[in-house]
Order: structure tokens, then C-alpha cells, then sequence
């Protein structure tokens, strides 16, 4: 089966209720022209893997794994325990779990985590952002790192470097 976008951008959206089909084990499956997935509604697990074109992916409520590519990424693994992993291009990863974990190499891009728990930036990650309406805090890494607090009490801890 091939699904393929026209030239514009294209999205395309997994409703199911049926978590007995992984899309990437979908036999023949191949995906074209598409920049926006959303699997939110998608009751099965996902392993999604992108190209050199910028994507924003939108997992499940499970255990997903993102690997998106190149191109400047927007990530969100969905409320599961989910493995992100950007590539070169200036990603932004959405966090909602303890047990996210997110993975770049040195040198690709500037990239962006907004977490709505306490989180710590792991190597190669450069700003945290901190979302929704619980006390919790940022911790940095070894770069200089910009972090934001959300509206709430935070600790904005940098870590090593020159940070904002």
C-alpha cells in the first residue's frame, strides 16, 4: 500500500481503536509526502522513523519510538514512555513523562525541549522550556543552555556552561 500527499503540506492522522497493527509492520507500507503525523488516536504502539524533511509527529498513549531525521522536527511522544531521537536541524521535543528519553548527536542544530515534568538536558540539547501548571524544575547539561520556568515555583538549575 502506498499513501502519497500532494505538494502542499500534508498531514495525515491514525484513528483506531485497534492496537493489534504497528504502522511500521503494516506489510508494503510505505508513506510519501506527508509532514505532519498524528497518531494520538492510534491505540497501538508506534515506531516511527522520518526522512530528511522537516516533521511534527504526535505519538500514542503508549511506549512509542521517534526517529525523525533530518530537518528542523517537532516531537511529541504522547503520554507513554516514549524514546525520541532528532537529527540535524533544530528539533523541538515535547516531554510528558519521567521516562521520555531523548538522544542527539553533537552538532545538529539547536534544539529545544518543553516538559511539562521536572527534566534534566541530556548531551547535545541546548534549551528547556518548562510547560503547564505543577511546581517543577530544569536542570541543564555541560553546553550553554537557556531555560524558562514555567508559571509556577521552579529551581532553574544551568549546570556547566554560560547559561540564560
Amino acid at each position: 500500500m502506498i499513501i502519497t500527499g500532494g505538494t502542499a503540506a500534508n498531514s495525515l492522522t491514525f484513528n483506531t481503536n485497534q492496537n493489534n497493527q504497528i504502522v511500521s509492520g503494516i506489510a508494503g507500507l510505505t508513506i510519501k509526502n506527508f509532514e505532519k503525523f498524528d497518531f494520538s488516536g492510534f491505540a497501538g504502539t508506534i515506531n516511527f522513523t522520518g526522512n530528511a524533511n522537516p516533521e511534527e509527529v504526535i505519538g500514542t498513549a503508549n511506549n512509542d519510538t521517534i526517529n525523525s531525521g533530518a530537518g528542523n522536527d517537532i516531537l511529541a511522544g504522547g503520554s507513554g514512555d516514549d524514546s525520541i531521537t532528532g537529527g540535524a536541524g533544530n528539533d523541538t521535543y515535547f516531554v510528558d513523562s519521567l521516562g521520555d528519553t531523548i538522544s542527539e548527536l553533537n552538532n545538529e542544530g539547536i534544539d529545544t525541549v518543553e516538559s511539562s515534568v521536572t527534566w534534566t538536558l541530556a548531551n547535545h540539547l541546548e534549551n528547556l522550556r518548562l510547560s503547564g501548571i505543577a511546581n517543577i524544575n530544569a536542570t541543564g547539561n555541560d553546553l550553554s543552555n537557556f531555560l524558562r520556568g514555567n508559571n509556577r515555583n521552579n529551581i532553574l538549575d544551568g549546570g556547566a556552561g554560560d547559561d540564560n
